[in-house]
Parts: structure tokens; sequence; C-alpha cells
């Protein structure tokens, strides 16, 4: 029985060393996967923003969805969102006309990331979206604007 007990307690600290290890280094990994989105490619114009995003919907796999990329000089951050039924809109920041930009707004859209957003704000659950939106959806979208890696 002394075994199990101290297996039980060598897993729990285990468990709580490497949850303690990401909460302390996710800053540093997060903000390195964003300087890495805004040291890419830069989107020179409307025909390059045009080019590049058929290119990224070939490689989401969502050639099928309707998406409309614009560059908004009335914005500071960059976003996507849900127009209608199978339409979406990517508004590129003019300080973030980075491919990796456009990946990290394309991947919310592929991954289902509008959908929900335009889902849980009509029922009026902001609070549960924010905090998805903060702990899964938008550290997802990061690492694939990032690195192309899919979860």
């Amino acid at each position: 029985m002394e075994n199990k007990s101290t297996s039980n307690t060598i897993n729990k600290f285990t468990e709580r060393l490497l949850l303690g290890t990401i909460i302390i280094f996710s800053p540093l990994i997060f903000s390195s996967l964003l300087g890495v989105l805004f040291k890419g490619e830069k989107i020179k114009d409307k025909a390059h923003l045009e080019t590049l995003l058929e290119q990224e919907k070939k490689n989401l796999g969502i050639e099928n969805k309707n998406i409309h990329a614009y560059f908004c000089d009335t914005i500071e951050d960059s976003l996507s969102k849900k127009i209608n039924k199978n339409s979406y809109e990517i508004l590129l920041s003019n300080n973030q006309r980075k491919l990796g930009i456009l990946k990290h707004e394309l991947y919310h859209i592929a991954d289902g990331h509008c959908d929900e957003n335009y889902k849980l704000l009509n029922e009026g659950r902001k609070l549960e979206n924010t905090l998805r939106y903060l702990f899964v959806n938008e550290p997802k979208a990061l690492i694939y604007g990032a690195t192309g890696i899919k979860f």
C-alpha cells in the first residue's frame, strides 16, 4: 500500500510541476509565436492578398467558403467574422499586413471559431465565448499562423 500512495504523490507532484511550467512559460511561448506572425511575408496589395487568400483556403480545405478579405485602416487588430450562413470577412489592419496574420484569421474560420462565436453571442453567452476565445481558439489560431500546425 505504501508504494501506491508514494506513486500517487509523485504523479500529483509531476502534474503540478508540468502545469506550473506551462503557466510560467506560456507567455514566452506565445510572445515568440506572435513575433513570428509579425515578421513573415508582407502582403503588398489587394491582388497579392487575394492570391494568398486562395492558396491558404486550399491549404485549410475551405475552398467552398465564401471569404472576403480587406485591408482596414480604422482598426488596430485584425479580425475574422461570420457574416451569414457560409460567408465570412477578414479585416487586416494596415500594420498587420502579414501572411501569418492572414493564416491566423483563416484558421479561425476553418476551425469553426467564427461560427461558434456567432452562435454563442447570439445566445447571449458572452462570458463563455470570451473564455473559449482566450484559452482555446486564440492559442490554436496563433500556433497555426506561426507554424502551420493544425489542431
